[in-house]
């Protein structure tokens, strides 16, 4: 009896061992597959995330292994594209204008997943310009309305990132061409979007103590449905691939032969700033532009 006792606890000893191992073998392959992955293990929130550079930015995100948490005011764009997403994903109904609503969400994103790495300050508006428009006759609401969103919605996702934050995080805010150029009569825009550029820096030298980059990323024309409507206030009827082909006109764009640049582009610029890949990256504008700010204006006539 003493003999059977024991051939049964040595085997299982070695079922344990056996299922242990396997155990082992598979925590190992999860680990291998995540670092094969640019932001395995990563949480990170995306403003403006339902649609557009945000929404490209999202599936992106996903694909490499972080889990996304889609911030925006599109409630119905936004459960759509968590469904598609699926389960490492998360949907919140947040308007950047108000910030207990920005404190709401980074504190979801805790509570969802325990922490933030990225913090992807994207959500944004232009009032277009108008035919005519001048300084002069600068529509103040509208103006308003552009600082609320473009600005005072990114200081709110900062601050909030900030204090939640800790060392490899990484917060990026979109800016464009025209944090580097005036374009046209788009007033607001470009007073917006400079401010962009400048919270970068300044967020950077602060939170740089704390182990947190701050960049902005600042693209060329890209056709989204917001820049196709501001663009059909000038040329009615314009399509998508209208404005994609009118942006890579050689009067408009330097770099030629290349296509145009795509919400996926954009997406693709980002991710390599929330990755560890860019992880002396801090303070810095990048351009997505094929050389336009060098020295050219824009023009859809």
């Amino acid at each position: 009896m003493q003999r059977i006792a024991l051939l049964k606890r040595c085997l299982e000893i070695k079922y344990a061992y056996n299922m242990a191992k396997q155990a082992a073998s598979l925590c190992t392959l999860d680990v291998a597959k995540s670092a094969d992955l640019r932001l395995g293990g990563k949480v990170a929130i995306i403003t403006g995330g339902a649609s557009g550079i945000g929404e490209a930015t999202c599936r992106l995100f996903a694909a490499q292994g972080a889990k996304v948490v889609i911030a925006d005011i599109k409630d119905e764009d936004g459960h759509r594209l968590q469904e598609q997403l699926g389960a490492t994903s998360s949907f919140c109904h947040c308007d950047v204008t108000i910030e207990s609503e920005m404190a709401s969400l980074v504190d979801f994103s805790l509570s969802r997943y325990g922490a933030l790495h990225v913090m992807f300050n994207n959500a944004g508006v232009t009032d277009g310009g108008h035919i005519g428009a001048t300084l002069a006759h600068l529509n103040m609401d509208e103006y308003v309305r552009v600082m609320d969103v473009n600005v005072k919605g990114v200081v709110h996702g900062i601050k909030h990132a900030a204090r939640v934050m800790h060392a490899g995080g990484s917060i990026i805010c979109t800016g464009s061409v025209n944090s580097e150029v005036a374009i046209g009569n788009n007033h607001a825009y470009t007073i917006a979007k400079h401010a962009v550029a400048g919270i970068v820096k300044t967020a950077a030298l602060e939170l740089g103590a704390m182990g947190v980059r701050v960049n902005g990323v600042s693209p060329c024309v890209v056709a989204t449905p917001m820049v196709v409507k501001v663009i059909e206030k000038f040329v009615k009827g314009i399509t998508s691939e209208d404005v994609q082909r009118l942006a890579q006109r050689p009067d408009n764009m330097p770099l030629q032969g290349v296509g145009g640049l795509t919400p996926h582009d954009v997406a693709q610029a980002v991710l390599f700033l929330a990755s560890d890949e860019s992880r002396f990256v801090s303070g810095h504008n990048l351009l997505l532009d094929g050389a336009f700010t060098t020295s050219r204006r824009f023009s859809f006539f």
